[in-house]
């Protein structure tokens, strides 16, 4: 007769393997938490400075100053987004938005996203001849970080 070789787990090995993997998948699903945004309650302090924060950067659209949004800006941003392209992104959008308005709604939120922290504005902007909304991002230090216009 002849004897298969092969491996046979006792209940403690299988045991092992178990708790083994289970901590795998726990950490896989910690570390997967920890990546995503999570949002978090916006202070009155924190929403009017997000908000004048935005409105400023609106401002210096209207005005076409684009160098001084740069300034505004973080490293990275900067490096993706120089006054030319930006002044493009603008006139793609629309050729000719027409005058000032008003400010028409407007939302605030903070993200934590791998430790870090964001606020995002979204406001809606009356123009004469268009209506646009952006959303404008900052950094915990209200450098601008992102900034998205439609």
């Amino acid at each position: 007769m002849e004897q298969k070789e092969g491996v046979y787990l006792n209940k403690s090995n299988r045991s092992q393997i178990t708790l083994i993997v289970f901590v795998i998948v726990a950490a896989v699903v910690i570390f997967i938490y920890w990546l995503c945004p999570k949002t978090r309650d916006v202070s009155v302090a924190e929403k009017e400075k997000s908000l004048a924060q935005a409105e400023e950067v609106i401002q210096l659209l209207n005005e076409d100053q684009y160098d001084q949004i740069t300034d505004l800006m973080d490293a990275k941003l900067k490096r993706a987004l120089t006054p030319s392209e930006l002044q493009k992104a603008k006139q793609k959008l629309c050729a000719d938005y027409g005058t000032f308005d008003k400010y028409g709604k407007t939302y605030v939120s903070k993200l934590e996203q791998r430790s870090k922290r964001y606020y995002v504005v979204q406001e809606t902007v009356v123009y004469s001849k268009t209506t646009v909304t952006y959303t404008i991002t900052f950094d915990s230090k209200m450098k601008l970080a992102g900034l998205y216009m439609k």
